[in-house]
């Protein structure tokens, strides 16, 4: 199924009839010209399980990434191309990001080098990149 909204900021539903669901194939891949409303920003819920392959791949106005820490499963190239990205903004913690299955990261340079931030509802007293929400906002802490 493609993408056939409007919106440039996109939420995701939650669930799909009171159940976790799959990005699948493609599903938004090449949102990067205007006659094609580009995606400049997607917030991923704790409901996704798996993106599949190539789902988000040639966005390259795509600048942030909010996911859910539902997710257990990435497929190749799912943000390849996405040049235009800038912060990656996980809804759990660094531990339970490396328990995720990350299939073809090599071919994902761009998802591979933008910052990733992890959340944290208070301000952390360690090292390392994170993240809350200030006014329905991701906000890094600083």
């Amino acid at each position: 199924i493609d993408y056939m909204g409007n919106d440039t900021d996109l939420r995701l539903p939650e669930n799909y009839n009171g159940q976790g669901y799959e990005i699948y194939n493609q599903a938004f891949y090449g949102r990067n010209e205007a006659e094609n409303n580009p995606i400049y920003s997607v917030i991923i819920p704790d409901g996704v399980t798996k993106i599949h392959e190539r789902a988000f791949a040639a966005c390259s106005q795509l600048k942030e990434i909010v996911i859910g820490q539902g997710l257990e499963y990435l497929e190749f190239g799912v943000f390849d191309g996405c040049s235009g990205l800038k912060a990656i903004y996980y809804n759990g913690t660094e531990y339970s990001w490396n328990g995720i299955y990350q299939q073809g990261w090599s071919n994902s340079n761009y998802f591979q080098l933008a910052p990733r931030y992890y959340y944290s509802e208070t301000a952390p007293t360690g090292d390392g990149n994170y993240w809350r929400y200030v006014n329905g906002v991701p906000t890094v802490w600083r």
